[in-house]
């Protein structure tokens, strides 16, 4: 049996030499091919395309056999026990993968020198992306285990913490590539992506941490903070920080720095505000039920720490979700008049809380046809917790929904014309009243089937009701969303009709400034393409001529060109040739 493990595990080094060959091979097989191609018309993005992908699979490869070989050298008494076939395949991943590696990427290099426009190309940025991140992932994930397993006074783990120095060494090494070779301009999707995987492990690092304070203080745990039971909080110190490291390098130092584009702002927008309001909603409302069911519900323990064993984590959800959602918050931009960066914030808060809100108004319905109907359920408490679950959603998620659409349609009154042309108010208003409508359609067909299931079969009865119970819930609440957003955007479609078009599309021509572009956008709102002059580039854009000049043109398509004498507004009408 043990040459049959053996034999298998040969055969699958052979294989994978083999493709690694084979691929080799196309790599330079394509790469001959457009040779004569790439000497008139540059690189083949075919060529490119195998070429990086073999870079980054030689990469990979080469990293797992220096990290294994590496792990047998510095945990020496790993080797007694050595296994052969794993010791095999490392030696063969670097004595074949790294002088392939060398040459391939010497080759590269000099395709680099001698077109470089390949820097600026998407591929490019692309496999750069995902080289460094998946180096940056790895090493994350090893530097915690490393750390997780000294300060848990366990025995040492060669293999782990090779692990660690190999890939930290290569995201080194991948970063300071990407400063040297990716333009800035390109550079944002990478900057961004650290960030977001620093975000999620520094924050699930912090929850543990104030979870397991809580649980100690509360006496959720044998151990005390200083003894051995203590390494649940060490671990999750140990995951904070590492993951916080990454977070401070890719968003603190570099991203938040950047220009505020529509992607920048998608990322706070959505993973800072929107993902810290649903944490802190869903931690609270889990809170609240929690607490609620032990005072008047059925709780499924009388033990008080088995039944509140997870408010810890939850409490932690709740203060971490609220300190992502106000930091994220602050790093919007600040402007003296509301612009659409302040529209998406107020619909995103509006929607989520709403969401919740409707998903509680279901709840109720739901335990109510459930009581009715079914003696089970009552006797068994059941319903009772789930109107506690149903209220505690709507007593989370409806204030916030009350404040913040109290707020939005003040501003509507305010600046009709502005604020129903918004693209974030129609998005919104269409957004909920098209998955209110699908929730609902799909909620109906669930119902009717149940209905005509038990027609066909046992008979329509009081189990009937209960059994579509939930479809009722369901369609009744989404029903009631649907036609409320679907009525205010009908009503505004017909009314936004008396107004006077707005810029929908403007041409700036004049000097390279990416901040005034921005500042324009969130004014207006108008869909704007900026192109940069070659013969005079010294003049600044007035912000607030454009901001005036594009809010009052009756034309949908213009071109603004600044000139010495100041800006110059040409209306422009698109015509079929």
């Amino acid at each position: 049996m043990a040459h049959v493990f053996m034999w298998n595990g040969d055969t699958m080094i052979f294989s994978f030499l083999l493709l690694l060959i084979l691929g080799a091979g196309i790599y330079f097989a394509v790469r001959k091919i457009s040779a004569g191609a790439s000497k008139a018309h540059g690189s083949s993005p075919l060529r490119n395309f195998f070429q990086f992908g073999v870079l980054f699979a030689l990469l990979v490869i080469v990293a797992n056999g220096v990290a294994g070989l590496l792990g047998r050298l510095i945990n020496p008494s790993s080797l007694v026990l050595a296994d052969d076939s794993s010791l095999a395949r490392n030696l063969s991943f670097v004595v074949v993968g790294l002088p392939l590696l060398i040459v391939i990427g010497l080759w590269t290099r000099k395709g680099f020198r001698n077109e470089p426009h390949l820097s600026r190309e998407p591929l490019t940025a692309f496999f750069v992306l995902l080289a460094t991140m998946t180096s940056l992932l790895m090493a994350l994930i090893s530097t915690t285990s490393t750390l997780h397993n000294i300060v848990s006074d366990q025995e040492f783990n060669g293999q782990t913490f090779a692990n660690a120095i190999v890939w930290v060494l290569v995201w080194i090494g991948l970063w300071r590539l990407h400063i040297a070779i990716i333009p800035t301009e390109n550079s944002h999707v990478h900057h961004l992506a650290g960030s977001f995987v620093g975000f999620v492990a520094s924050v699930v690092g912090l929850i543990s941490v104030i979870g397991s304070v809580i649980a100690q203080i509360a006496g959720m745990n044998d151990a005390s903070l200083i003894s051995i039971g203590s390494a649940n909080i060490q671990n999750s110190l140990i995951s904070f920080a590492v993951g916080a490291l990454v977070w401070i390098h890719y968003w603190v130092r570099t991203a938040s720095r950047e220009t505020q584009d529509t992607l920048w702002l998608t990322y706070v927008l959505i993973v800072g505000v929107g993902s810290g309001l649903v944490m802190a909603v869903v931690a609270a409302s889990t809170s609240l039920y929690t607490t609620a069911v032990w005072f008047i519900g059925d709780p499924n323990s009388t033990v008080v720490l088995d039944h509140f064993a997870g408010t810890p984590a939850a409490v932690g959800t709740v203060i971490v979700g609220l300190l992502s959602w106000w930091y994220h918050k602050s790093q919007l931009p600040e402007s003296a008049k509301r612009t659409e960066v302040n529209r998406v914030y107020e619909y995103i808060i509006a929607g989520i809380s709403l969401i919740a809100s409707a998903v509680g108004l279901s709840m109720i319905l739901i335990a109510t046809i459930e009581a009715a109907f079914s003696n089970d359920v009552i006797a068994g408490g059941s319903a009772v917790n789930s109107f506690i679950a149903a209220g505690t959603l709507i007593l989370v998620g409806a204030p916030i929904w009350v404040l913040y659409w109290r707020v939005i349609q003040m501003n509507v009154k305010q600046e009709a014309a502005i604020e129903l042309s918004s693209p974030a108010r129609r998005i919104y208003l269409f957004l909920l009243f098209g998955i209110g409508g699908v929730a609902a359609i799909i909620s109906l067909l669930v119902g009717v089937y149940r209905l005509f299931n038990d027609v066909f079969s046992s008979g329509v009865g009081t189990n009937t009701v209960f059994d579509m119970s939930g479809a009722i819930g369901v369609l009744a609440s989404t029903a009631i969303v649907a036609i409320y957003h679907w009525t205010i955007y009908r009503h505004e479609r017909e009314v936004s009709v008396g107004f006077a078009p707005r810029a929908k599309s403007v041409l700036l021509v004049g000097p390279h400034d990416g901040e005034a572009v921005r500042r324009v956008t969130d004014s207006t709102g108008a869909k704007i393409t900026a192109w940069a002059r070659t013969d005079d580039n010294s003049l600044p854009w007035p912000v607030d001529q454009l901001v005036a000049a594009i809010n009052e043109s009756e034309s949908t398509q213009i071109v603004i060109l600044r000139e010495a004498t100041g800006i110059v507004v040409i209306p422009c009408e698109k015509y079929e040739m």
